[in-house]
């Protein structure tokens, strides 16, 4: 076992930001699934030195869509410290590494609010592949 378990990039803070919750009270919600169309994830990385941040607009369902049984969008950050890593490697660990720590609570955050909305559903995200998901995002 080596005796630095430690990472080489150092996740030090997230946070949530900007919600926007609109219900459409014309669709009952049952079998909602998601897929490209109605799931999106953009993401921003800035480096500063030694520290990152990843920002990442969440939106699920197209807004003024009346398919859908509601909108949801939000942001999530998260902050980020350089522990060892160059800085080509850094900005790739941020941005790699950091949607992977950062989707938990993606998901999280989704089943919470469409928990508390209480609209006959909770919205439970599937978990994803992050590197096909950026991949297929950089097309």
């Amino acid at each position: 076992m080596p005796k630095d378990i430690n990472g080489a990039l150092g996740f030090i803070h997230y946070g949530v930001d900007n919600i926007n919750y609109q219900l459409n009270r014309d669709v009952i919600p049952h079998n909602i699934s998601l897929s490209g169309e109605n799931f999106k994830l953009a993401r921003q990385v800035s480096i500063n030195g030694n520290d990152g941040q990843l920002i990442i607009e969440v939106e699920l369902f197209e807004k003024g869509n009346n398919k859908y049984p509601f909108y949801l969008s939000f942001i999530i950050y998260g902050i980020f410290t350089n522990k060892g890593l160059e800085a080509g490697q850094f900005q790739r660990a941020v941005e790699y590494n950091g949607t992977a720590l950062l989707f938990p609570f993606i998901r999280s955050t989704v089943a919470d609010i469409t928990k508390i909305a209480n609209n006959g559903t909770t919205l439970l995200l599937p978990t994803i592949n992050v590197n096909a998901l950026i991949e297929d995002s950089k097309k």
